[in-house]
Formats: structure tokens, sequence, C-alpha cells
């Protein structure tokens, strides 16, 4: 017996062939998407200061890394967001995430944009500078000894602390695991001993290195902490934005 097969026949689908975009509708769009990824932005805020405490402490890291955000990143949408969560939702419309940054502790910020409501972030900027100018408060000098204090009360609480942590961790006084643990107080463990040895290494580092080691160190950080705030400053649009457009 000879077997029939049934060979579908093949389908010659149109090529894709890309339209060339005329230059305005090419501004218009780019316009519109990076708008969108603005609002993006503070919308993301609203979400962070509104979920659900489900992980304690640890809610905003993990919602970031599930959406693949940096948890710094969201952090700061956030607090941009609560700058502005009391203000009256029609104006709130108004308001873009690149505008609401620069404006965020701003105190006439409401008003502002009620009164201007097609405010650019140039102008915005503007404002804000004019602001700092009228209200720098402390000098370079007096904002100096103010961080230094800090550290030193930092320094000085430290063994207070690590005391508080120690009975915290204190088995013989708070044996309460009846039931087994679940994955996420094993991990939380894992990363107070992870913070722990991170702690003794600098402690004992910092015990015997010279003051000029000290000093090279500390520039080094500073300058850290200053690359990392210019890239924080940057609009960052997540990877599901990137797809979605």
């Amino acid at each position: 017996m000879v077997r029939v097969v049934n060979t579908p026949a093949k389908v010659n689908l149109p090529r894709y062939q890309p339209t060339t975009l005329g230059f305005e509708d090419a501004v218009q769009q780019a316009k519109d998407i990076l708008y969108q990824a603005d609002r993006a932005s503070l919308r993301l805020g609203e979400i962070a200061d509104r979920v659900e405490p489900r992980y304690g402490d640890e809610t905003l890291k993990k919602l970031a890394n599930t959406i693949g955000v940096s948890p710094r990143t969201l952090e700061r949408h956030r607090d941009v967001f609560r700058a502005w969560k009391e203000i009256p939702a029609p104006e709130r419309e108004l308001v873009t995430y690149s505008i609401a940054k620069e404006l965020e502790t701003h105190p006439d910020r409401f008003k502002i944009i009620k009164g201007n409501p097609n405010l650019t972030k140039v102008e915005a900027h503007q404002l804000m500078r004019e602001y700092r100018q009228r209200n720098e408060g402390k000098t370079t000098a007096q904002a100096g000894d103010d961080e230094r204090e800090a550290k030193v009360k930092w320094q000085s609480d430290l063994p207070l602390r690590l005391d508080k942590v120690l009975g915290d961790l204190d088995l013989d006084g708070h044996w309460l695991l009846d039931d087994p643990p679940d994955a996420d107080l094993v991990d939380r463990a894992d990363r107070v001993v992870e913070a722990a040895l991170k702690l003794r290494g600098y402690l004992k580092w910092a015990h015997e290195a010279t003051p000029e080691e000290l000093e090279e160190a500390r520039q080094g950080h500073v300058n850290k902490q200053s690359r990392e705030q210019q890239t924080d400053d940057r609009l960052e649009i997540p990877d599901f934005l990137r797809r979605a457009a």
C-alpha cells in the first residue's frame, strides 16, 4: 500500500518593507515615547509607595528586582512621588517625572505647577537654582562639620548597636523556632552574616590603616558616591518599557 502524505503548500509571505518616517513625524513620535517614559517613572513611584509591605523592609527591593530596575532607582522614583502625592489629582496629571524631580524640595512646587502647567525642565531647574541661592543657610565649612558630626555619632553609637544585634541573635534568650524557618528568614540571616563580615573587615582595616590611607579611601568613596548620583539623575527607562516602545 502506498502511503500518501499531504504536504502543506508553501506560503510566500510579503517581505517587510520599512517605510521612511518624515522628520516631523519622527520628532513627534520620539517625543511621545519620551513623554510616556517620563510619566511612567512617576507612576512607578506611586506604585512603589502604595505596594503592600508583604516582605517588610525588603518589599521595595523585591519589587525592583522582579520588574527589572535597580532598587536605588525605584526608591528615587518613590521619593519624588511622595513629594507630590498631596497635590490635587488634576494638577498632578500635569507633572512629568523630570519636572517633579527638579522641584521636589521647592516649598512652592504646587503653586508653580498650577500657575505654569507648561513649565519646562530647564525652567524648573532655574527656579530651583534661584530658590537654593536665596535660601543657602549653610556654608561649605558648616556642611562639612555637620557631615563629620554625623560620622562621629555613627561610630560612637556602633558599639551599642552591635550589642543589640548580639542580644537579638542570642539563641539561648530567644529560642522561638517551634516551626521550621522559611527560606526568607534563612536568606535574611545570610545577609546579616555577610554585612557583619564586611563591617568587621572594614573596622579591622581602619584600625590598622595610616591617616594617609584613610584619607585616600575616604576620597575614593566620595568620588564613587558622586558618580552614582550622576547616574541616578539620568532618566532610566525600565527594560519592559523599552520592549513596549
